[in-house]
């Protein structure tokens, strides 16, 4: 909250001359329930658009599950 109070002054640049990329990760069994977690994010030149994290609801025995 510091930093947010201290730079709430400070003009945000947004640009969209290119299209915009997303970028997504995950991690596996990192919980103590064993469940993962994975993320996006999505940028457009200079600026954060959007962004969100989360838990996932099944967990499995392998992160590799289902695949042979």
């Amino acid at each position: 909250m510091k930093y947010l109070c201290g730079t709430r002054d400070i003009t945000l640049t947004i640009e969209a001359n290119e299209g915009p990329k997303w970028w997504v990760d995950s991690l596996y069994a990192v919980h103590p329930d064993m469940r993962s977690h994975s993320g996006f994010y999505m940028t457009l030149r200079n600026g954060m658009m959007y962004s969100t994290s989360s838990k996932q609801k099944l967990n499995t025995k392998s992160s590799t599950s289902g695949y042979r």
